[in-house]
């Protein structure tokens, strides 16, 4: 089915600006307890969980009370990959009514690319046409990916490399939030997933033609929050609403995600990741003060011309380098010997969209140099 102009969601560019928000977000103390509601009207359920909460005393209670209705239950222990996503098709044979997802980013990620094969989607998806999958339902237990409110879905493909699918579709019908999830997370878990999601508002922010009024106020927002949070969590520790406060920001983040994209910190960081083994958070880390600094004067001018309060770009990266060492989550070491260097740059070049979005004039000297400050060569 082809869609409409009404329930088109269409890119942003220069002349052509709006937004959508396809996922309601449920965010109180308990929300969890809002599943049982939930799963009470549908009689088909597909269970995804990560290896950290299959044994969580509210999902084994929920698996318990609905074991007639859960007609698979998937746990993954891993980054999802394609061909596991295959293999568990085909121990699923009835429809589904919904699928749902307790865990990071990995899980919910493994969840959307499950409902486009039990719907005999091809990977990927074409964008232009509404795929007919089941509801999802995201319960995230993390705090920085945003998957549960973004149409984007990361996975490996047969060849174990690492590629991106974005459908409108993909957005959860329902994120269900609960601070639960993170009571007993560690500090540095914390820290790192916020800082994903930070660098979120920051890039959507910062993009020249992409961004809009709506993705540049939420981030604004959220930028200033998350700092805030943080700040509070590593000083006086666990408290319900600075955590619930980074849960929002993560999922407001992927909501400016959707209607936006991610810019040259991402890239640079996703590039590093596909070279050598490194936490997403700590690939982000390694590239955001050299990155940023290229437009932190373009930040404060654009923070001052929109009359809102907020951090100053040097305050930022000095506030973000303090928190990761405050809380023992420096980023984790690069043997640059490692590091193919040319392909890091060549990867940013090659990169039109990357070019354009970039909120100052940005070249390949300057590319360069930002790889050498970030590997310290």
């Amino acid at each position: 089915m082809r869609r409409n102009f009404v329930t088109e969601p269409f890119y942003n560019t220069r002349d052509r600006v709006g937004s959508w928000a396809p996922t309601r977000v449920i965010s109180y103390s308990g929300s969890r307890n809002a599943l049982g509601r939930i799963l009470q009207e549908v009689s088909q359920i597909i269970l995804v969980t990560d290896e950290v909460f299959q044994e969580d005393e509210f999902v084994l209670a929920l698996m318990a009370k609905f074991k007639a209705r859960i007609m698979a239950s998937l746990n993954i222990e891993r980054e999802p990959r394609l061909l596991d996503v295959e293999k568990a098709t085909i121990g699923i044979a009835s429809p589904h009514d919904l699928v749902i997802a307790i865990g990071g980013g990995s899980a919910i990620d493994y969840a959307k690319v499950l409902s486009l094969k039990l719907s005999n989607i091809a990977i990927p998806p074409d964008e232009n046409t509404r795929t007919g999958i089941q509801p999802i339902i995201a319960v995230p237990t993390t705090c920085g990916t945003g998957s549960e409110t973004s149409r984007h879905a990361v996975i490996y493909d047969h060849r174990g490399k690492k590629f991106a699918i974005r459908h409108w579709d993909l957005s959860p019908a329902v994120a269900i939030l609960d601070t639960y999830f993170l009571q007993t997370a560690p500090t540095y878990l914390i820290v790192k997933t916020a800082f994903d999601a930070f660098v979120h508002h920051l890039e959507t922010f910062s993009l020249k033609c992409e961004a809009n009024r709506f993705t540049r106020y939420i981030a604004v927002y959220w930028m200033n929050t998350i700092l805030q949070a943080v700040e509070r969590f590593i000083t006086h520790g666990y408290s319900e609403g600075c955590i619930a406060n980074l849960q929002l920001g993560s999922a407001y983040g992927g909501v400016s995600l959707s209607n936006s994209r991610t810019g040259l910190i991402h890239t640079l960081g996703e590039s590093i990741a596909s070279q050598i083994p490194v936490t997403h958070p700590d690939s982000l880390f390694l590239f955001f003060e050299p990155v940023f600094s290229t437009y932190g004067d373009w930040f404060d001018a654009e923070i001052r011309a929109m009359g809102v309060t907020s951090f100053t770009s040097h305050e930022i990266i000095c506030k973000w380098q303090d928190n990761f060492a405050r809380c023992a989550a420096n980023a984790q070491a690069v043997d640059c010997s490692l590091v193919n260097r040319y392909e890091l740059v060549t990867a940013v070049c090659s990169d039109t969209v990357i070019f354009r979005e970039h909120p100052v004039r940005l070249d390949g000297e300057t590319v360069t140099r930002i790889v050498d400050s970030a590997l310290k060569y």
